[in-house]
């Protein structure tokens, strides 16, 4: 732990702003009221600039990219089994957040692993640092999902029940109102695949305009998309156009797989 700088402002109340260096990459700033901690920010030094006057400074965000610099958490590091375990929005955050500073100070240094962001927005979970999203749960139906219509069901069913990474798999009915004569079935599951799967997949969608729209989708690899990452590895069970097209061109078929 270093302290870079240490800025004091005294008027009525009695303000103070330190900015730590936490490690070569990452700065804490820490500001306080009467003593009191009011602000706790982590800052990528090179993702910034300091300018600094004799009391006061400033956080010039250089790159266009970074994620909302007062969203950053420090939180133990058992919130990681709930990660892998739960969808982010089952998590109760409150239960594991810490005050960075005051770690700092009873212990010397921290974990920067767990300085994370939950953005509830696209329901993915970043770390400080790294680029792809924390490989947490993911969960899919019919919707965008693995389909009778689109994949051999029973196939991809039998699979994902082998795979370690599926928490939780099972074949649904599709409801009335979304049925088809040849869209009849959905597997619904619960998926947390390893990081560098994770890495893989974000690496296919980080450069479209919405990528943390695109992640999940490049999940499922319908025939039209073969050369998407297959993190689950049901590629090969994804039905061919002439088998869709017969499908959806039999009004009198059942589904038989």
């Amino acid at each position: 732990m270093k302290v870079l700088n240490t800025f004091k402002k005294v008027v009525t109340t009695k303000y103070l702003t330190e900015i730590i260096e936490v490690s070569p990459e990452v700065l804490l700033i820490v500001e306080k009221a009467n003593y009191k901690i009011t602000s706790e920010t982590f800052v990528l030094k090179k993702d910034c600039k300091i300018n600094k006057t004799k009391q006061n400074y400033q956080i010039i965000n250089k790159a266009k990219d970074t994620l909302d610099r007062a969203r950053w958490q420090y939180f133990s590091s058992d919130i990681l089994d709930d990660i892998k375990t739960k969808h982010m929005t089952e998590i109760d955050t409150r239960v594991f957040q810490l005050s960075p500073y005051k770690e700092l100070m009873d212990k010397g240094n921290l974990n920067l692993e767990n300085v994370l962001w939950f953005d509830y927005s696209s329901h993915l979970i970043y770390r400080l640092g790294q680029e792809a999203p924390v490989s947490g749960v993911f969960i899919f139906d019919y919707i965008g999902g693995v389909s009778n219509k689109d994949f051999h069901i029973e196939k991809v069913y039998e699979h994902l029940q082998k795979n370690p990474e599926v928490l939780e798999v099972k074949i649904n009915d599709i409801p009335y109102y979304n049925r088809g004569h040849n869209y009849t079935q959905g597997i619904f599951m619960k998926v947390c695949i390893s990081q560098a799967k994770m890495n893989k997949v974000w690496d296919r969608v980080k450069k479209s305009p919405y990528p943390s729209c695109r992640l999940k989708d490049a999940f499922i690899p319908f025939y039209w998309e073969q050369t998407k990452a297959d993190p689950l590895g049901i590629k090969e069970f994804a039905r061919t156009k002439e088998e869709v097209n017969k499908l959806e061109n039999d009004n009198d078929c059942e589904y038989d797989d």
